[in-house]
């Protein structure tokens, strides 16, 4: 089916109908005219193709790394660990901050727990001005870890990041980084990037920190638990997103943020977090056939890469 242009997802269902829109205007600013059909055919590719056929799609090409932020089983911000996974009596050789790292039966990896990361870091630092700069309050919303690492009025990943190289390199290096393409040069919003990184299993729910739902392709039926006969391939299989970072036009204090997807033939912008649309029911018995039920579209807009 031919898709000559980019639209946004069921329009009426976005919290903020105009966001769509701007989305799409913003991707039609930042690629080339004919990149449309060309990302919704690399969409369709094999696993094993796919990422290449997206790059050449977009021109994002430029390389870059960032650490694997994730939310554990039990509702707290953590780094998952590379070394160690599906091994609970292989702890990972991290000495220097050995009290912040668990084993998650869930997620079937050795995590590192932020909260516990920061509080150990500040009993080691001394210097009055670095303690300001470390600061919760500089990363999280009301400077508590319960609440994850902030995205407004931008996401302060980066921030964390920075201290955790400085302070904790021992485990930055063993923990899991997720990869970015973007196009040469990219240095600031607006811009787009391909998103490569590891199956999610639990992402922040509606009801608040530490809320999570269970992606239902892995949960017990008519609950939201991670099924247990789950193979431990599916917890290294990687999967691949495109993300429009738009900046903070007027009108978007928050950020104009989405990322593409493919629903029936057409590609179509949906915002980056379910949060944004009004409705998000994986769990929904009809979940597959609700045109007005987000989840597909946010399902489809995360393939499988190898």
């Amino acid at each position: 089916m031919s898709c000559s242009k980019l639209v946004a997802w069921e329009a009426e269902q976005w919290n903020n109908p105009s966001m769509g829109s701007a989305l799409v205007e913003r991707f039609d600013g930042l690629m080339p005219e004919g990149t449309t059909q060309a990302v919704l055919s690399a969409f369709s590719a094999s696993p094993a193709c796919i990422l290449e056929a997206m790059k050449a799609a977009t021109g994002l090409t430029a390389r870059s790394e960032d650490i694997n932020y994730i939310w554990t089983s039990k509702g707290r911000m953590a780094l998952v660990l590379d070394e160690g996974r599906n091994q609970p009596s292989q702890k990972p050789p991290c000495e220097s901050l050995g009290d912040t790292v668990s084993y998650d039966e869930t997620l079937r990896a050795w995590v590192a727990d932020l909260g516990l990361i920061h509080a150990a870091v500040l009993e080691q630092v001394s210097d009055e001005e670095e303690r300001k700069a470390l600061d919760a309050t500089q990363f999280c919303d009301d400077g508590d870890w319960a609440n994850g690492i902030s995205l407004t009025p931008f996401p302060k990943f980066p921030l964390v990041t920075k201290w955790l190289q400085k302070h904790c390199a021992e485990l930055v290096a063993i923990a899991n980084k997720m990869v970015f393409f973007k196009a040469p040069g990219t240095t600031k919003p607006p811009f787009m990037q391909i998103k490569v990184h590891r199956t999610c299993f639990l992402f922040k729910g509606r009801e608040g920190p530490g809320s999570v739902l269970v992606n239902p392709e892995f949960a017990v039926k008519g609950a939201n638990l991670l099924r247990e006969d789950l193979p431990s391939s599916v917890f290294d299989e990687l999967s691949l997103a495109v993300e429009v970072i738009g900046g903070k036009p007027e009108g978007f204090p928050n950020g104009l943020n989405g990322k593409l997807t493919h629903v029936g033939g057409e590609l179509k912008m949906i915002p980056l977090v379910p949060a944004m649309v009004k409705k998000f029911a994986p769990q929904a018995d009809d979940a597959e056939t609700d045109a007005t039920n987000a989840y597909v579209a946010f399902r489809n807009s995360h393939p499988q890469i190898e």
